[in-house]
């Protein structure tokens, strides 16, 4: 019976010593979890050292008492770790499900008082001796043994109460491995209650061994460029923290949209993002710092107040303010920055993905807090996303053409084409709406290439200059714009239609002096050099620079309807409008004034020399045949009905 007790106990604590040298090398953080983690193996491991020392010396102490008090020192070291074996399994598990947290002063208490008279009673024995005796130099269980057993067994069904309650805020092979482990644990207590063999404490070491590859195994956890817990991590943390139903806020920062506009090489850009995680880990406990989607950071603040947070945010926002080297220089990084409130915000796990992976605000926009109005416009959206990706998918993009009047020779001569995108209803989602959308998830240049070819089908197909059209104006998106083969592509596809240069003109709107840069200078140069010519939409909203303008190659300037509509009732701004249109005139730009719908306005633009008009006193935007009828009937009357 020695020997197999001692073979038991010498393979349990061989075991338990390898399950903390690897734990203690694999193991890469130092919160709460790792601590009462480590300390559950340490106990393993004393419980097996203590037990495995006891039975040799109780061996060589048959018939002579040697070392019988070696032996007696071991078994009270064994009963005074053993009862916290139990209570700290339960801490763990509720600090597995984020309960732990928020446990208050009275919780700890009296979930300690079980454990404080247990370890009592056990201090006590060497006196009363309740739990155990030496009778001729051999142990002897008393019966006093049971209150230990009740104490583990208290707390066994406490922390399978909490795994149950809590199950939803565990991954299901971390609550498997939870209830495994209990179940474990009540079969070696029952296998050496009955048999007297002593096997608990392989079970034990075993089990924990378990544990660590099933749950504290932390090489899928970090992120390997930046150091930091990664995407899933952080969705595993946020899982428990729901589920406790405390409120909480993550600060989450993105720089995807800087890394789309401003595209670095590999090691730059992962440069870039160690240094911003250096950086956030100098101002919070690095535990709590998460790496998502190869670009963005989130924060997960647990009891900090307004205050803290604030402190962050203004640590934040000051560090990007100045500048961050990458290797062969140095960038101003512009990154946007939210708030998000649990569960004010989201409170489930599906609805925090959908937030922290969409790109929302302007990017000059201060620090946006989000709400459940901000959820709800993100879920829409979303749907556009899903229906301008289905739409690409499923050539489901359709082209409409609003013509564009020719003062000069009063004819329809262009024409601006213009996507249109229709939700499950069959409605039509504004292009003011999705355009955007589509330019922040990076499809823009897919649905542009989508309007060009159709565009270029629709030239091939009704032989437009028949009819007097030069041209048709296609849109362009400044993120178009900064591809390098763009040109190259549009070429392609005018050869495979049989379409010149010369019948496209493309328009770019004021954001570009916005977002100009070299790349862009250049790709716009390049494409010139290939034929294409340039039309400025949209000149009046906000980026325009008179002088900037007339240093750049432009066929015609577009007016915005705004400038037009904020003439009406007003001689001030009459008096702007016409001295703007006489400069622009004078420097031999075309304008093309958009949003004309009344005669009188017609009259107007027409007195101050401006050549073209676009808008619904002609016709709004209608589909490729009903253009081709209309410019027809418009242009030469004596078709009509043909």
């Amino acid at each position: 019976m020695y020997t197999l007790s001692f073979a038991l106990e010498l393979s349990a604590t061989l075991c338990a010593f390898f399950a903390l040298v690897f734990w203690l090398l694999t193991v890469k953080s130092r919160n709460l979890q790792q601590v009462i983690f480590g300390s559950l193996l340490c106990i393993i491991a004393i419980e097996a050292v203590s037990q495995g020392l006891a039975t040799m010396f109780e061996y060589l102490s048959m018939g002579t008492g040697k070392y019988i008090n070696i032996v007696y020192a071991m078994d009270m070291l064994f009963f005074i770790v053993n009862p916290a074996l139990p209570a700290l399994l339960v801490l763990y598990i509720l600090e597995l499900n984020g309960t732990l947290l928020y446990k208050t002063k009275k919780f700890y208490f009296l979930f300690s008082l079980p454990l404080i008279i247990t370890e009592v009673y056990v201090l006590l024995n060497p006196i009363y001796e309740t739990i155990f005796k030496f009778e001729n130099y051999h142990y002897v269980r008393q019966p006093g043994i049971i209150f230990a057993y009740i104490e583990a067994l208290g707390y066994i069904l406490l922390g399978v109460y909490y795994s149950i309650k809590m199950r939803g805020s565990f991954e299901w092979k971390k609550f498997r491995a939870i209830i495994i482990f209990f179940g474990i644990v009540l079969v070696g207590l029952t296998i050496q209650t009955i048999t007297h063999i002593q096997i608990q404490y392989l079970i034990q070491s075993l089990a924990a061994m378990g544990f660590i590859i099933l749950v504290e195994d932390e090489g899928g956890k970090y992120d390997s460029i930046t150091g930091l817990f990664n995407k899933n991590s952080f969705f595993d943390e946020n899982r428990r923290m729901i589920h406790t139903n405390r409120p909480y806020s993550i600060i989450n920062i993105q720089l995807k949209r800087f890394i789309k506009s401003n595209p670095l090489d590999t090691d730059s850009q992962n440069l870039l993002m160690r240094q911003v995680s250096d950086f956030l880990g100098l101002i919070y406990k690095k535990s709590r710092i998460f790496f998502h989607d190869g670009t963005d950071f989130a924060i997960i603040l647990y009891n900090e107040d307004e205050f803290v947070r604030d402190q962050i945010l203004d640590a934040i926002s000051n560090r990007f303010e100045r500048l961050w080297y990458i290797g062969d220089g140095y960038v101003t990084v512009s990154p946007l920055i939210s708030v998000i409130t649990i569960p004010d915000c989201v409170d489930n796990l599906e609805d925090l993905r959908t937030v922290i992976e969409t790109e929302y605000g302007g990017p000059n926009d201060d620090i946006v807090y989000l709400n459940r109005d901000s959820l709800e416009l993100i879920r829409r959206e979303k749907e556009v996303e899903r229906l301008i990706n289905r739409a690409l998918q499923n050539n489901l993009f359709k082209v409409f053409y609003q013509p564009i009047y020719d003062c000069r020779v009063r004819k329809i001569t262009a024409a601006e084409a213009l996507i249109r995108l229709q939700d499950d209803s069959g409605n039509f989602v504004s292009p003011e709406y999705f355009i955007p959308i589509s330019e922040r998830n990076g499809t823009i240049s897919a649905v542009g290439r989508v309007v060009f070819e159709e565009v270029c089908r629709f030239i091939k197909s009704h032989n437009l200059e028949d009819l007097g059209i030069k041209y048709i104006e296609v849109n362009l998106s400044v993120n178009q714009l900064m591809a390098n083969n763009l040109a190259q592509q549009f070429k392609e596809i005018m050869e495979q239609y049989g379409v010149r240069s010369d019948q496209i003109n493309l328009e770019i709107t004021e954001t570009y002096f916005g977002a100009e840069n070299k790349k862009l200078s250049k790709n716009k140069e390049n494409m010139e050099n290939n034929g294409f010519t340039f039309s400025l939409d949209d000149f009046g909203t906000g980026y325009s620079n008179l002088v900037r303008m007339f240093e750049m190659n432009f066929t015609n300037i577009k007016f915005d309807k705004s400038l037009l509509w904020n003439t009406d009732g007003s001689k001030k701004n009459t008096t702007g409008f016409s001295e703007i249109a006489k400069a622009v005139l004078n420097m031999d730009f075309n304008i093309i004034q958009e949003g004309v719908e009344t005669e009188e306005q017609l009259r107007f633009v027409s007195s101050l020399g401006i050549q073209m008009v676009q808008g619904f006193y002609f016709s709004k935007p209608i589909p490729g045949e009903e253009f081709y009828d209309y410019v027809k009937n418009f242009n030469y009357k004596e078709y009509a009905g043909a």
